[in-house]
């Protein structure tokens, strides 16, 4: 689980479940699983903190939005109790050590201890909860790769998806280009628009005078983060840049400097340091990619199926209300 984005977080289950023993469980719980039931306060409270850590980060969250986002909440917390409960019938444990690998790993991602609490502290997680969270997940992981079989990916498999699917494997025409970006978002005619146009003929002109080199200009001109590199873009095919700087890219000879072209973004000079021509990859060239693929895909549906097998053989009772129908 990536820490970064913990966009649906169960946190613990301890918190949320306990028997579902009550006389009116529609009250306590919003679902039970197997005489298990999801403690509604806990559950609500698990809600309120997910949809403030969203509101923090800037985003507006309607009702619409809440109920549905307590459907999905709910719907992983039934999958994971489903289970987290077979894995308990089949003896399935891990290890504290291996719990403590698996949260190295994360710490490893960030450049201390200072960062990686406040990492947790933004998702609004404890590194209790967290190791709750990474021990529920290594068990479940650890149950798949028990029970779930997937089948086998065949050289015929790799021939067949590759005959099936020959568009993906054709690659566009692509250029490598570098540029260098003086910014203008303004009005059209005003003197700022003229004294960075009139910047940029300058630093071109310096180009071909080789007073300067395109790498050294961008880095020491360039107002676009690609500065850095001496303003190379890489390779680009059509369609990922905004159409004027593309057809001034593709229509420029390789070593030559273009001319000063005009953006959304304010005005340009690039160059252009490779192109490629159409190419189409053989099968051999993807055969590894695709095996990796199609194996991915076999997992991800062979640990679908299991859990929809454990979901149909369990007890499941949703008892979280529904969204009042807009009239």
């Amino acid at each position: 689980m990536n820490v970064r984005d913990l966009t649906i977080c169960t946190l613990t289950l301890a918190a949320l479940v306990a028997l579902a023993g009550c006389s009116n469980p529609a009250k306590s719980y919003v679902a039970t699983v197997n005489g298990e039931g999801i403690a509604r306060a806990a559950f609500d409270q698990l809600v309120d903190k997910n949809i403030l850590k969203f509101e923090k980060m800037g985003n507006r969250i309607d009702e619409t939005q809440r109920a549905d986002f307590k459907q999905r909440l709910l719907d992983n917390l039934v999958i994971e109790k489903v289970v987290l409960q077979q894995a308990k019938t089949l003896g399935v444990v891990v290890a504290e050590k291996t719990v403590d690998g698996r949260i190295a790993d994360i710490k490893a991602r960030y450049s201390g201890e200072d960062e990686f609490r406040k990492i947790l502290e933004s998702q609004m997680v404890s590194e209790s909860e967290l190791r709750d969270m990474m021990r529920n997940q290594l068990i479940m992981e650890a149950l798949f790769a028990k029970e779930v079989r997937v089948p086998q990916v065949t050289e015929a498999d790799i021939a067949a998806y590759y005959e099936q699917n020959q568009a993906r494997f054709n690659i566009p025409e692509q250029v490598r280009a570098s540029h260098v970006l003086l910014k203008y978002e303004g009005a059209a005619g005003t003197p700022e628009e003229v004294q960075q146009k009139s910047r940029l003929a300058q630093i071109r002109k310096d180009i071909l005078g080789r007073k300067i080199s395109f790498a050294d200009a961008a880095k020491r001109y360039s107002d676009c983060p690609s500065k850095e590199q001496g303003g190379d873009l890489d390779y680009f095919s059509r369609g990922r840049m905004v159409p004027e700087f593309e057809k001034t890219a593709f229509a420029t000879a390789v070593g030559q400097v273009s001319d000063i072209v005009k953006t959304r973004f304010g005005f340009h000079i690039l160059t252009v340091t490779d192109k490629k021509p159409p190419q189409k990859q053989t099968l051999a060239d993807v055969s590894a990619k695709i095996a990796e693929d199609l194996k991915k895909e076999r997992q991800r549906q062979a640990t679908h199926d299991y859990i929809e097998k454990l979901k149909s053989g369990a007890k499941i009772k949703i008892y979280l209300e529904k969204p009042a129908e807009k009239k």
